[in-house]
């Protein structure tokens, strides 16, 4: 949770301090910081969210990766990823991690969003962050 980028000589790596960085872009991908956007009441107010979808409701992810070393040989060593997603919704978050938090979400267009799901054959244990998009996507335009 930490960013570093290289000098203009490619050569050297600098930890870019935290606090004075409101956000960046990596390919097209955003990432906010959290400590700068304390309105939304991020659970954790430090580090970076990436924002994978923005309009009038919003989806965050917070990836973070952690080395686990293995007791018994340290060429076993791994680092496992871990990703937390949340929807900002009239002015709350939400945290979920599958389909059915999801729609507890939007419980106003529950049925209409479970239609679009099975329409669209739209599989969350295949791609979540695909499918929450999605999905957040198609309940604005129901919103509007």
């Amino acid at each position: 949770n930490e960013l570093v980028i290289l000098d203009y000589t490619k050569n050297f790596p600098i930890q870019l301090v935290e606090s004075k960085v409101d956000y960046f872009v990596i390919d097209s991908s955003r990432f906010i910081n959290a400590n700068i956007y304390s309105s939304l009441s991020l659970p954790q107010t430090t580090g970076f969210y990436q924002v994978l979808y923005h309009n009038k409701t919003a989806v965050f992810a917070r990836k973070e990766k952690q080395l686990v070393l293995s007791s018994k040989d340290e060429n076993d060593s791994h680092y496992k990823e871990f990703d937390w997603y949340y929807i900002y919704l009239d002015n709350k978050l939400y945290k979920v991690d599958n389909e059915k938090t999801v729609l507890n979400v939007f419980t106003d267009k529950k049925s209409e969003l479970k239609k679009f799901i099975n329409t669209n054959r739209i599989k969350f244990r295949k791609n979540f962050e695909n499918a929450i998009v999605r999905t957040t996507a198609y309940y604005d335009q129901l919103k509007k």
